[in-house]
């Protein structure tokens, strides 16, 4: 199935070619998580991140759908 990827802020690092905030479109096998996408790009499973589906929040476990937007964020500290 088909699903785009939006990485921002460093996370383009972990996909050779995409950009911070522009889509790029992944293949994945049906009924695939989230967590699942995010290994196949590279990103480490121990990294705090925020996750949208959607424009909605989501977790690692969600299962995605054809068609699906997932967008990921790194979280931000700071004070």
């Amino acid at each position: 199935m088909t699903i785009d990827l939006i990485l921002y802020a460093s996370l383009p690092k972990f996909v050779p070619g995409s950009v911070a905030g522009i889509p790029i479109t992944v293949q994945a096998p049906d009924q695939t998580t989230v967590g699942v996408v995010l290994s196949q790009a590279g990103i480490p499973d121990d990294m705090r991140l925020i996750l949208l589906v959607n424009g909605l929040s989501a977790t690692r476990d969600q299962e995605l759908r054809e068609n699906d937007r997932l967008a990921v964020f790194p979280t931000i500290a700071g004070g």
